[in-house]
């Protein structure tokens, strides 16, 4: 996943060498990160070029003195309120 990453912490991983010398590992924690603000960053954008959009129609909407198109362009614009 993008973004994401696994970390052993200090002291979380012996290793060790038994009879005969061979190798083992045991790790007893692994910490799991996840970066989300990339996919915020692109919700953010796109959200922007849907008011920029809204703006330009409601400013259309303003220009032609037509009132009743004015509605649909704030909706999108300010976000439609839900209960």
């Amino acid at each position: 996943m993008r973004g994401s990453s696994f970390t052993i912490p200090a002291g979380a991983m012996v290793v060790s060498i038994g009879e005969g010398g061979a190798f083992s590992a045991v790790v007893h924690e692994v910490l799991l990160t996840t970066s989300t603000w990339l996919d915020w960053l692109h919700i953010a954008f796109k959200r922007l070029n849907d008011v920029r959009a809204a703006r330009r129609d409601l400013d259309a909407a303003v220009r032609s003195g037509d009132e009743e198109a004015e509605n649909e362009p704030l909706e999108r614009e300010l976000g439609r309120c839900r209960p």
